[in-house]
């Protein structure tokens, strides 16, 4: 019995120890976030914050994985020919209500995400599709869409033109499926609450405190996919006394999304971070100013040169792309030519009685922001004469872009770039033409110049492994993450 007891007391001390370090699969992971998501809708999910909670707990077609190779998702199989899809569906997926996923979820998904009156921020991705861009642009019918469901577990996409990119965009929130019943008994409040919300991915949504942020995940344990996660929660949330780094510091959330003047500080507490490119600043020239007036303003905007003493976070805007977009249409779009900018601005002056308008450059943004239109106006003021006052508001960017438009306003706003679509990222500029983007063209097309490119930045704890983050779509898939102890 001493020798029985003996060998039993040390395998305790064994399993003991074993558990004193290594990875927890009952971990929960901690998230600091800036902003809070409005809805969870995929179809209309904008923001990272959304797309990265839409991300994680719901699944599509296919997947993404960590090194960013196209997996099955819902879909177990699949075949193509004569530019058609059919998708086979897994028959034990299921929502979070106990309902089956079916393809008629994914046929009133896609419908949803075309029709115009959603106003889906990432329609454009759906344009490959048979019809999908005639149905989102004029008054074609819904049900034209090249999206059929051959039965509950057969669906069948048609496309319109052939897109080497088909593949990933069915991994993106706007393909996320979505059950037509639970919808209409929303009204109106689809994934804007967690009454109103259901998943069927590795995770569900078993939180939503919209008053004080608080949003929590938890594992899926009906989740019969590839993706089951090697944690059991994670728990989102916006500190109001303490910005995000300062709780990280604290140790009360894992990850954080901080500032980029505050990336070398988080580096230098010891901190992992990473920089995303996926913000572009934009400068919004108003409808007062002439053709060649814009042009002798574009001219001797900026130079590369002028950044070596700004945030390492933001890198000039010498193109239309960021680096998302590297290989497609590199043509340079801010050429410093200050010579050619004073002889333009002269001889449209002459034509204003020798008087620049007043003119007012507003925007909303960090104190980089603020440096970078500071040496704008400076370089206006020096090469041109142009004096533009400077005022910074507490707005969004959607305001500020719109008093840009008033006759002698110059606004300066950001967006979000959530896909590499080029499409998509060109209407946001207002430029419908993308064949021939040069700097002729950017005054032709369009008012909106880029002017700095530059985007999210995580900081987290040292303890968090195997995370990989992707330029888009929602950034982080969690289900992969694992939190040592």
């Amino acid at each position: 019995m001493k020798k029985i007891t003996a060998i039993i007391l040390s395998l305790i001390l064994i399993f003991s120890l074993c558990g004193c370090s290594g990875s927890d699969s009952s971990a929960i992971i901690y998230y600091g976030a800036i902003n809070c998501p409005k809805t969870l809708d995929p179809q209309t999910a904008s923001s990272f914050i959304e797309l990265m909670i839409v991300r994680n707990i719901y699944e599509g077609l296919l997947r993404e994985d960590t090194d960013g190779k196209i997996k099955l998702g819902i879909a177990e199989s699949y075949t193509y020919n004569n530019s058609t899809y059919t998708f086979k569906l897994r028959d034990d997926a299921f929502w979070s209500n106990g309902e089956k996923v079916t393809a008629n979820d994914f046929v009133f998904a896609m419908r949803r995400a075309i029709n115009p009156k959603t106003e889906s921020p990432n329609a454009q991705l759906l344009y490959c599709i048979k019809n999908a861009k005639k149905i989102h642009t004029s008054n074609t019918p819904i049900n034209a869409l090249g999206v059929t469901a051959l039965n509950d577990l057969t669906l069948k996409i048609e496309l319109q033109e052939s897109d080497p990119d088909f593949l990933y965009v069915l991994t993106t929130a706007i393909c996320m499926p979505c059950n037509e019943k639970f919808f209409n008994t929303t009204v109106g409040k689809y994934g804007m609450s967690l009454d109103t919300t259901i998943s069927n991915g590795s995770y569900k949504l078993t939180k939503w405190n919209t008053e004080d942020f608080a949003m929590r995940i938890l594992k899926n344990k009906d989740y019969t996919g590839d993706f089951i996660p090697e944690n059991s929660a994670v728990y989102f949330s916006a500190n109001k006394e303490y910005n995000t780094l300062e709780t990280l510091k604290k140790s009360s959330v894992d990850i954080a999304e901080i500032t980029c003047e505050q990336t070398k500080i988080a580096q230098k507490d010891g901190f992992k971070t990473k920089s995303m490119q996926n913000k572009v600043l934009l400068l919004s020239l108003g409808n007062g100013y002439s053709r060649n007036l814009k042009q002798a303003l574009h001219s001797s905007l900026l130079t590369v040169n002028d950044f070596e003493n700004i945030n390492e976070s933001y890198t000039f805007a010498d193109s239309l792309l960021p680096d998302m977009f590297k290989g497609e249409y590199t043509n340079k779009v801010n050429v410093y030519s200050p010579t050619t900018a004073k002889k333009l601005y002269d001889a449209e002056i002459k034509k204003l009685d020798n008087r620049f308008p007043q003119s007012t450059m507003i925007y909303c943004g960090d104190d980089t922001v603020t440096d970078i239109l500071k040496l704008v106006a400076g370089h206006w003021q020096q090469n041109l004469g142009a004096y533009i006052n400077i005022a910074q508001l507490e707005s969004n960017s959607s305001v500020i872009y719109k008093s840009s438009l008033d006759k002698y306003h110059i606004a300066a706003y950001s967006f979000e770039i959530n896909e590499t679509n080029l499409d998509a990222y060109m209407d946001k500029l207002n430029i419908s033409n993308t064949k021939n983007l040069n700097v002729e063209n950017c005054y032709k097309y369009s008012n909106i110049i880029p002017i700095a490119y530059y985007g999210t930045v995580f900081a987290y704890d040292t303890r968090l492994t195997t995370i990989k983050f992707s330029d888009t779509n929602g950034f982080v898939d969690f289900s992969t993450v694992v939190k040592d102890i």
